[in-house]
């Protein structure tokens, strides 16, 4: 249980959750043989199917971002983001701000072209991939 408590919220999560279910737990309790004894039971069930659907929204995200591991990822992580803070921001943003002097020209050459690149396949990868599951899904492939 040490070891969750490093994953930020994760303990409010867990105390919110056993703090339903002992009031659930309770409801249930005073309720029982009667009309609120149904309505604690479904409150469970609700609770129960709400954790399922978090679960289930969490794993969706990871299947549409990939794992970090990829390739298309790490080509953004260790080449484009470095390129993209050192050119962009330092270069032409920082140094315009604050008069350093030391600004690179405009972006050109095969460098800016190879970053344009990069940049273009990470952030239109995902849109292309999902105009093609539509158009899959709606002539009935999947």
């Amino acid at each position: 249980m040490w070891l969750l408590s490093f994953i930020p919220g994760i303990s409010t999560l867990l105390q919110y959750l056993g703090n339903t279910a002992v009031k659930l737990y309770d409801a249930k309790l005073a309720a029982e043989g009667s009309h609120e004894a149904k309505s604690a039971d479904l409150l469970a069930r609700e609770l129960r199917l709400d954790e399922v659907e978090a679960r289930l929204n969490a794993q969706a995200k990871t299947e549409i971002r990939g794992r970090w591991y990829a390739p298309e990822n790490l080509m953004f992580y260790f080449v484009a983001l470095p390129y993209w803070f050192k050119a962009v921001t330092v270069d032409n943003v920082l140094s315009q701000i604050f008069d350093l002097g030391w600004s690179t020209p405009h972006l050109q050459g095969a460098t800016a072209e190879t970053m344009t690149l990069v940049m273009a396949f990470w952030f239109g990868q995902r849109g292309v991939q999902n105009v093609a599951a539509i158009i899959a899904q709606a002539f009935g492939k999947r």
